[in-house]
């Protein structure tokens, strides 16, 4: 039988599904707990098939991953309850076309569960005779997908007789399976770090200039802030659903906090990312045409979800009969929610900011302006530059990294576009981009 769904059972008695959701909750803990504080992630690895393979009282927990460009199938990881055989040996480089039903299941994003290994259908009887030459009686697999491409799987099998995998059992192993991913995506980058440097030990004394190895540091830290976010905003999402439990009012209070700073977070780690692509000369843009009423209404609800601030008034005044702009929509978007919570960022409540679109010799003219702190003139050449920061001190009143208007610069240019400023202390600022339609 093939799950592809997650539902909780209506059979159980109230004192029973909690019950397994405390266990779940507390087996979900300790294996994030695992991977954030073991430095090795085999050992991480290790100790979380066993909390998993306890949990749902399994013979045998293993990880496969998909090897040799995903031709082959190898047991990486495997744990065994006391007295079962292990069977590790018996999965090293084996061709995934010996298992085609499986791996036709694990293509569809599905789990498998099969409560008993004699009721296979016929097509797969390559399986059949594979479990049954280890014993296996019963078995729940899921996939694991790193970037949504699938690399592998994770399995719990029953040795010793029929297993009756509840539903329960199923919603473990699909989110243990999402965080085993992301523990492999992080050793798989790990992995390209140290490769990394020792490449970067070797051509030291060939780099031409400290930009390309800022770039390199950039993707693999961003990488490394992303892993553990993931969990994080994961985790509270579930807690802001109430899928762990009801909550208070503070507590609520407290969840929503940690979300929104997770998004404002997740936006950070996004720019180093797209600065680090764009050093890499590997960044796409995928064009299209869209209206600038939905490319602004997106960028004004990206911008005011980073941020609380409150008596900011924002006034929109979009020239009728405009044509379709072709460009890249998440790009683009960007740019403008960019601009949008820059203005947001340092006007003072009460204020406002205008955002103006209209046609300007032709091409879609699009004017940002708020009732902010101004720039200093002396300023304004170096605004766009990447890192560049008015006041860089620890001490400095508004946050950020000084990315934004570099990316914004970045991507208007790309889109065959300009972008300027202007600007005057104590009176706000006005931010322009001109695009063409086509």
């Amino acid at each position: 039988m093939v799950e592809g769904q997650i539902l909780f059972s209506n059979s159980s008695t109230v004192e029973d599904n909690i019950s397994v959701k405390m266990r779940i909750r507390e087996a979900l803990f300790s294996i994030s707990s695992n991977f954030a504080t073991c430095e090795n992630t085999d050992e991480a690895i290790e100790q979380c098939l066993a909390i998993i393979g306890k949990l749902c009282e399994a013979s045998r927990t293993s990880v496969f991953q998909f090897i040799e460009q995903g031709t082959s199938i190898l047991n990486t990881h495997e744990w065994c309850r006391e007295k079962v055989k292990s069977e590790q040996k018996l999965f090293q480089c084996v061709p995934l076309s010996s298992f085609p039903w499986w791996m036709e299941q694990l293509m569809k994003e599905k789990i498998i569960r099969i409560n008993d290994i004699s009721i296979l259908p016929p097509e797969a009887s390559a399986e059949r005779e594979a479990f049954e030459s280890c014993g296996i009686r019963s078995i729940l697999s899921s996939p694991i997908f790193i970037k949504n491409e699938l690399i592998g799987f994770i399995s719990i099998e029953n040795a010793t007789g029929l297993h009756s995998w509840e539903i329960s059992d199923i919603s473990f192993m699909r989110v243990a399976a999402d965080i085993m991913g992301l523990a492999l995506e992080r050793q798989a980058a790990d992995a390209r770090f140290k490769e990394s440097e020792n490449e970067l030990s070797y051509c030291k004394g060939q780099l031409s200039s400290l930009e390309q190895m800022k770039s390199e540091f950039l993707s693999n830290i961003s990488h490394e802030l992303k892993t553990p976010l993931i969990s994080i905003k994961g985790y509270t999402e579930l807690l802001h659903d109430h899928v762990l439990g009801d909550l208070n009012a503070q507590q609520e209070k407290a969840v929503v906090t940690i979300l929104h700073n997770s998004s404002k977070l997740e936006h950070l780690i996004n720019s180093l990312l797209y600065i680090s692509s764009v050093h890499e000369g590997d960044l796409k843009y995928k064009f299209s045409f869209f209206t600038i009423n939905d490319l602004l209404n997106r960028a004004i609800e990206l911008a005011v979800s980073h941020t609380k601030k409150q008596g900011i008034e924002i006034i929109i005044d979009i020239q009728s009969d405009l044509p379709d702009v072709y460009v890249d929509e998440v790009k683009i978007t960007g740019v403008f929610s960019r601009l949008i919570d820059n203005g947001l960022k340092f006007t003072p409540s009460p204020g406002a900011i205008s955002i103006k679109a209209f046609e300007d010799n032709g091409k879609l003219h699009v004017a940002i302006a708020d009732t902010g702190v101004g720039i200093p003139a002396k300023h304004l050449g170096q605004l766009c530059e990447l890192f560049f920061q008015i006041d860089g001190s620890e001490t400095r009143k508004y946050g950020g990294t000084g990315a934004g208007l570099y990316i914004c610069k970045q991507v208007v240019t790309a889109h065959k576009g300009i972008m300027w400023v202007e600007s005057e202390e104590d009176k706000g600022s006005v931010f322009h981009v001109v695009l063409p339609f086509q």
